[in-house]
C-alpha cells in the first residue's frame, strides 16, 4: 500500500511540473487587454445586455512575425458584466519587435444594480498563435475598473 502511495505521489508531481513548463513555453509575446471608452456611470444599473469594446495590445520584442488565429474572452467571478466570446477565428499579424493593437468588440450580460454597476470585472483571455516554430497559446488574467477608477 505504501509503494501505490509512493508511486502515487510521484506521478503527480512529475504531472505537475510537466504542465508549469509546458504552460510557459513559447515566444516571450506580451498580451494586455483594456476596456476602450468608460461607459457612462448608468449603463450597468439594469440587467441586460450592453456592448464592450476592447483593445488588445501584443508586444512582440522578438525578430519573428507570428499571427493571433483564435481569441477567447471570458468573465471571471462577479463584476458589472458577465461577458463569454467562445473561441473565435482570427488572422491578425503580429509584427516583429513592435506592438500590434486589436480592436475588439462584444456583447456582454450587465449584472444590474447599483452597487454592482461599478465594480471591476476579471477577464481571462487565450491567445493561439501560430509562428515559424508551430502552434501555441498565451493565456494571462486582466482586471478591468470601471468608470475610470
Amino acid at each position: 500500500m505504501k509503494r501505490c502511495l509512493a508511486l502515487l505521489a510521484i506521478v503527480l508531481v512529475a504531472g505537475c511540473a510537466s504542465s508549469a513548463t509546458s504552460n510557459n513555453s513559447g515566444p516571450p509575446l506580451q498580451l494586455t487587454l483594456l476596456q476602450r471608452g468608460a461607459p457612462v456611470p448608468d449603463v450597468f444599473y439594469f440587467r441586460g445586455p450592453v456592448n464592450i469594446a476592447y483593445d488588445l495590445a501584443i508586444k512582440n520584442p522578438t525578430n519573428a512575425q507570428y499571427t493571433l488565429s483564435r481569441l477567447d474572452i471570458r468573465s471571471i467571478g462577479p463584476g458589472a458584466y458577465r461577458i463569454r466570446t467562445g473561441s473565435q477565428p482570427m488572422r491578425q499579424r503580429v509584427n516583429p519587435n513592435g506592438v500590434t493593437s486589436v480592436h475588439l468588440s462584444t456583447w456582454a450580460q450587465s449584472t444590474g444594480g447599483f452597487i454592482s454597476s461599478g465594480e471591476p470585472v476579471s477577464v481571462r483571455v487565450i491567445a493561439q498563435f501560430d509562428g515559424p516554430g508551430g502552434r501555441f497559446q498565451k493565456v494571462f488574467t486582466q482586471t478591468l475598473s470601471q468608470f475610470g477608477e
